[in-house]
């Protein structure tokens, strides 16, 4: 269960705190259209057994939350992992075009504009299987999300990066360790 507090006004947007009672790490979620979404990403370590830190260092799990391989996640409660369809529910609330840069954060954190304070930032990933966490690739260029929609041998993935404003789709190997935002039940 979640332990929702209070709601914080940033700009235009108003963003509501809330509690993973699981580890009391507090999170923002954001309204978006008819769905509310965390506004960062999930960082959740359990027993420190779930989840690793882009290249093992903690400061960019504070940063940009964990990563997990598709196995790992665990939304707190009342929370679950969007499925694609929720993902493109999201996107055509955004209109689509330039879905990307209306997530991205803004500078100088990302190139983005921000618009409905999903504050998406690019803590990279680790792809094909990730043996070794200090192979992640593409800090300050993209970010890949899990989805909730698999396949039988892949998983659906999203990703946004700098070299456009788009968010993209693709069939990524579960094993991969990807970011999560959680959306609200």
């Amino acid at each position: 269960m979640f332990d929702e507090k209070t709601q914080v006004c940033e700009g235009k947007i108003v963003k509501t705190l809330f509690k993973d009672t699981r580890d009391n790490k507090e999170y923002k979620s954001v309204k978006i259209g008819n769905q509310t979404w965390m506004a960062k990403n999930l960082n959740y370590a359990g027993n420190d057994n779930v989840g690793k830190c882009y290249n093992d260092d903690a400061d960019n799990c504070a940063r940009y939350g964990r990563m997990y391989i598709q196995s790992e996640i665990a939304c707190p409660s009342d929370w679950h992992l969007p499925s694609n369809d929720e993902w493109k529910t999201l996107l055509n609330f955004l209109s689509t075009t330039s879905a990307g840069k209306k997530l991205k954060a803004t500078s100088p954190d990302w190139d983005g504009d921000d618009n409905y304070g999903f504050t998406a930032l690019p803590g990279g990933y680790c792809g094909s299987g990730c043996p070794d966490i200090k192979k992640a690739s593409n800090l300050n260029k993209s970010s890949f999300w899990w989805t909730a929609t698999s396949g039988t041998s892949l998983s659906t993935s999203r990703s946004i990066s700098s070299s456009t404003d788009n968010v993209s789709e693709y069939q990524s190997d579960p094993k991969s360790r990807f970011y999560v935002r959680c959306i609200h039940n």
